[in-house]
């Protein structure tokens, strides 16, 4: 994974957020997040998930450059 880091616990897992400075979400990383949440789905042992950012920002939305640009 290029724009999550994953640490599983036990009974749950957390998701961090790690683009950049402040975590825009990409074309990338939502596939990525639709990935993990699909595996985190099917495991039985995973009973709550923690999405959070990293280093000091939880997300500034969209990467707005990457949207305009992409055609």
């Amino acid at each position: 994974m290029n724009t999550l880091q994953l640490i599983n616990k036990e009974g749950y897992t957390i998701v961090q957020m790690n683009r950049g400075k402040v975590n825009a979400i990409n074309f990338e990383m939502v596939q990525e997040l639709r990935q993990v949440f699909g595996d985190i789905e099917k495991d039985d042992k995973v009973k709550g998930v923690i999405l959070t950012g990293q280093p000091h920002y939880f997300s500034a939305g969209l990467d707005l450059i990457e949207l305009v640009q992409y055609n």
